[in-house]
């Protein structure tokens, strides 16, 4: 009977450089397999090492006390080359080599982009099977086979499983038609943690998901490998900010997916529910192509305090070359709007693209400086092709100390940067203070 199955799912420890602030995203690949598999009557524990700050010895009693059968380890994590470029996954091997040293008979399961991107790496790893669509679906159906080893995944669909040396991808599973299908995740999951960003106005911050995939082909970006989108209804998002605000005591929200905001109807409906919720303000990911101002007056309204834009590049032809869709006067414009509507703006930019000779990347330096934004994002170009992403030469370590010089030459100088990036750094070190204080726990790999 599957109902007696056991299933511990796993956020995992991440290893992020110092010099990197991230916005702290909720492992959503969790926290939806976990909902689906509990609303099946499912047992299902579910454990984030991140969150936690677990030792080895904690996570060994912790394994030998649950006795699962099954284990989901997220590798979606904040930082996308932390994991894949430099190829290493430290954390996620140990944490494999528990599980199959304490139970040599369970099923070591991987989800997240991470995974699904370098199947090869994370198989050489220790996993046993990699989920790549619909992997609440997926995971049910292994635990209702029973399947342990395998051989067994052959007609699950939906996941990568090693024959031999060889790896098997079956078909993807196609099965859903909009998240809304999915019952909400257990938001106690998250333990009461508030999540960090350089976007939090407030202490009590959490960044949502309101879609799964990306309709668009910008060649740098992972989420353009699938076409694939399902989206939330606005009426789902909405019942979820509630439940967060009022049992959970969040006030600031990120809506994280750019695509999101691009159907009017969908942005205004949404905006309308917002408005009329007490106390809160959000923020969001837009594209600067599909932006009004009237548009953005009304979610000014509705309490959104700042726009983030992927500009990525100030090069007309770089931006046609990867396939952004969107030109230099886009950017101007939507810019020059969401200021002129009381919008905070941030932008992202990618140094080191392979379209850019360093002339382009300072004249797109240059337009960075130019568009004045409240925040600005500048990060390294890495590849999310196999073949660009394992090669190295001391042309391409030349370029990246280039393009660090060129930055630092370029906004250092700027008093709003640097008060700005001072402030940040100075509330990242309280948060981990914080997470210090809560565990009291050293942790030791």
């Amino acid at each position: 009977m599957y109902k007696n199955a056991r299933i511990l799912l796993i956020n995992s420890l991440e290893s992020i450089p110092l010099f990197i602030h991230t916005t702290d995203l909720p492992p959503y690949n969790l926290l939806y397999i976990e909902s689906y598999l509990y609303s099946k009557g499912v047992s299902t524990y579910y454990l984030d090492m991140e969150k936690q700050r677990m030792s080895k010895e904690g996570f060994l009693a912790y394994i030998k006390e649950t006795n699962a059968d099954y284990y989901v380890i997220n590798t979606g994590g904040r930082i996308f080359h932390s994991r894949v470029f430099h190829k290493t996954d430290q954390y996620i091997q140990d944490i494999i080599l528990c599980i199959k040293n304490c139970r040599p008979d369970s099923l070591v399961i991987l989800c997240g982009q991470s995974s699904n991107l370098c199947p090869e790496m994370y198989f050489g790893l220790g996993a046993d099977c990699i989920v790549y669509d619909e992997p609440e679906y997926s995971i049910f159906e292994i635990v209702t086979q029973r399947v342990k080893k395998s051989p067994g995944l052959k007609d699950v669909k939906g996941v990568y499983f090693k024959d031999g040396d060889k790896i098997i991808r079956n078909d993807p599973r196609n099965a859903m038609k909009s998240l809304d299908e999915l019952p909400p995740p257990r938001w106690e999951n998250l333990g009461g943690h508030f999540g960090d960003s350089t976007y939090r106005e407030r202490k009590e911050f959490i960044s949502l998901e309101g879609m799964r995939g990306c309709p668009y082909g910008c060649k740098f970006c992972k989420s353009s490998l699938s076409r694939k989108v399902l989206l939330h209804s606005p009426d789902y998002l909405l019942r979820q900010i509630k439940i967060l605000n009022s049992d959970f005591g969040y006030t600031d929200f990120f809506i994280r997916d750019a695509g999101y905001f691009d159907d009017d109807l969908r942005c205004a409906e949404l905006c309308r529910g917002l408005g009329r919720i007490k106390g809160i303000i959000w923020k969001c990911n837009a594209r600067v192509d599909n932006m009004r101002l009237d548009k953005l007056q009304t979610m000014k309204e509705a309490g959104c305090t700042l726009i983030s834009y992927g500009v990525e590049s100030g090069n007309d032809e770089v931006l046609k070359e990867i396939n952004k869709g969107i030109s230099r006067k886009n950017i101007i414009d939507t810019v020059a709007m969401t200021k002129q509507a009381g919008i905070k703006v941030a932008t992202y930019f990618i140094m080191g693209l392979p379209q850019e000779g360093f002339l382009k990347r300072i004249k797109s330096m240059f337009f960075a400086k130019a568009l004045n934004p409240d925040i600005l994002f500048i990060s390294q170009y890495y590849s999310i092709y196999e073949d660009e992403r394992t090669s190295h030469s001391w042309k391409k370590t030349i370029w990246r100390i280039l393009d660090a010089l060129l930055v630092i030459l370029l906004f250092l100088g700027r008093k709003k940067i640097i008060t700005y990036y001072c402030k940040v750094r100075l509330d990242r070190v309280k948060y981990n203070l914080e997470y210090y204080r809560i565990n009291k726990q050293k942790i030791t790999w």
